[in-house]
């Protein structure tokens, strides 16, 4: 059973894809710049744009596109401000779902839902308390 599955990116319109065999060595590529424990932390605003668009593009040429750190640099730009931020998010989480193996990524999904639907049976916080 393979521990990776097939991961699919799509650039300029095009698709591209990375068999599941591949996607660890992809990966590798990805941490000579960005390690995993970076990619978590930029997620909630400890970000490099310049690291972000290394990792990323390493990614799409991996898969075969042919995009430059600086194209893809570029490109984050595109649109307003707060487009930015958005869009580098996004970035992020795209790089932790190729990084984290399906089944842990799912898994701490999971969890967490599990921790929303419990927070929500509690009420509206985890520590709900009565006053007397």
């Amino acid at each position: 059973m393979a521990v990776f599955e097939e991961v699919t990116l799509t650039w300029d319109g095009q698709d591209y894809k990375i068999p599941p065999e591949r996607v660890l060595k992809c990966i590798a590529s990805v941490e000579e710049v960005l390690p995993l424990w970076r990619v978590s932390q930029a997620t909630v605003g400890d970000l490099r744009l310049a690291d972000l668009a290394e990792a990323y593009s390493a990614v799409l040429r991996f898969a075969g596109a042919n995009v430059s750190a600086d194209e893809f640099y570029s490109r984050l730009f595109d649109g307003d401000g707060p487009e930015l931020a958005k869009k580098a998010r996004a970035y992020c989480y795209a790089l932790q779902a190729l990084m984290i193996p399906p089944k842990h990524l799912r898994g701490n999904q999971a969890e967490g839902a599990k921790k929303d639907e419990a927070t929500r049976a509690a009420g509206s916080s985890p520590s709900a308390t009565s006053s007397s």
